[in-house]
């Protein structure tokens, strides 16, 4: 369901935001979220009856706003009066920037609304690969970046599949796909995901890169062409000189079913949607072909 767009007032937000809660599963804002006099969506989860945010800033590039809350719906006024069923209500606050939004998005909104759906932890974060970068990325001082980017697979490679994260570097003819970040990387230009089928994870000064990735907390400042980092894939992997979005490769689908005895959602047809303020996740079942993955710094625990 979508509940529009709101004005830049407190009270109204309040009340949009109470209104979702005894309506649905979960709720996903774009924008209001920052520090300004006109964003209303963090105080207004806080002041809701049941509110409780569980974080409202994040040390990752885009998305640093980005609040994640849970709402008792049944402490709201007038819950009993229109018939709401008791429940635990998610919101996302996503950060207004377009990139900001989708990015926070595959990494935290999708693998949260998986594991609410039944999927376990493994399929709810979809699929992380490791991957040579194509070009030379700086490293933030403060914050891991998620550089959106064009993952190929070689095409005398491209019948194997992506090396899981976290493995010892690649052996010899083993499989490695490379990744080209799309250009400028602002949070206000959603033409950076334009082809984009990964999100490259590099590694803030301070943070060690993945083993066998030579990258040290301190150095380079500057990560060459060539070297390894862990990637998120949210779209499909054509072998090279392809559009990294065009059929015949590696897709990044996770699929599930509604026979996950683990649903807290009772196996009923399931709804999904990605923009608006609101959307109510009724489902046990859902099957995507999107490849929306996730990996963040901070694991929610759903």
């Amino acid at each position: 369901m979508d509940l529009g767009v709101l004005p830049d007032d407190g009270a109204a937000t309040r009340e949009a935001l109470a209104v979702a809660a005894l309506q649905c599963n979960a709720v996903i804002t774009t924008g209001g979220v920052s520090m300004g006099r006109h964003d209303h969506v963090k105080p207004s989860l806080e002041q809701l009856p049941g509110g409780r945010v569980l974080f409202g800033r994040l040390r990752m590039k885009p998305g640093k706003p980005t609040t994640v809350a849970v709402v008792e719906n049944s402490a709201i006024s007038g819950a009993s009066d229109c018939g709401a069923v008791p429940r635990q209500c998610m919101f996302f606050g996503l950060p207004g920037n377009p990139a900001s939004a989708l990015a926070t998005f595959h990494l935290l909104v999708a693998p949260a609304l998986r594991r609410m759906m039944g999927a376990t932890p493994g399929q709810a974060k979809g699929h992380v690969f490791r991957a040579r970068l194509g070009l030379p990325v700086r490293r933030d001082t403060l914050r891991t970046d998620f550089q959106r980017g064009i993952a190929n697979l070689p095409d005398s490679q491209s019948s194997s599949f992506a090396q899981p994260a976290g493995g010892a570097g690649p052996r010899s003819g083993s499989f490695c796909p490379l990744v080209t970040p799309t250009g400028g990387q602002a949070s206000s230009r959603p033409a950076s995901f334009r082809g984009a089928n990964a999100l490259i994870r590099v590694p803030s000064l301070g943070e060690q890169g993945p083993p066998g990735s030579g990258i040290a907390a301190d150095r380079p400042r500057v990560l060459p062409a060539g070297t390894m980092l862990e990637c998120v894939l949210i779209g499909n992997m054509g072998v090279s000189g392809m559009n990294g979005m065009s059929g015949g490769g590696i897709g990044g689908g996770v699929e599930y079913g509604a026979e996950s005895p683990a649903s807290p959602l009772n196996k009923q047809q399931s709804g999904r949607g990605e923009s608006g303020l609101a959307t109510n996740v009724k489902g046990g079942s859902w099957s995507s072909s999107s490849g929306c993955s996730g990996l963040c710094g901070r694991d929610l625990d759903l």
